[in-house]
């Protein structure tokens, strides 16, 4: 499913924001949504049956981050402050170039990603689910 204000020139051309479900091979399912337009969130949410975690801080470089397990057992929280990711990344990549290694993820992770992404692109403009092979 997809979204965009009639009103907002920003979204003229792409969509606002983006929501799918995705089924899993043996029945479990995740949701996701992406927007563009909504107040920053920055955080991942997995809800199990015995409990969630909870990522704040997940996506950008810039920030720490603070890891939440809630479940029966009780709560757990840790934070971890800003590390520079970015340039750790870039190492390694200069790293595997120079001693000829193998980088992962490689290519084919992101043509996985790419497939996905496609997929649900066309369950939102066909309002059909797709098969992902």
């Amino acid at each position: 499913m997809t979204g965009k204000p009639d009103d907002d020139a920003r979204f003229a051309e792409v969509d606002e924001a983006v929501s799918a479900i995705l089924r899993f091979p043996h029945g479990s399912l995740a949701v996701f949504s992406a927007s563009f337009g909504a107040d920053v969130q920055d955080r991942i949410g997995v809800l199990g049956t015995r409990g969630q975690i909870d990522i704040d801080g997940a996506y950008r470089f810039e920030v720490g981050r603070k890891i939440s397990l809630r479940g029966t057992h009780g709560t757990w929280v840790k934070e971890f402050p800003y590390t520079d990711n970015f340039t750790a990344q870039a190492d390694y990549f200069a790293r595997c170039i120079l001693d000829g290694g193998a980088i992962g993820p490689d290519g084919h992770e992101g043509l996985k990603d790419l497939k996905v992404m496609l997929a649900i692109e066309q369950a939102a403009h066909s309002g059909r689910s797709q098969q992902i092979a």
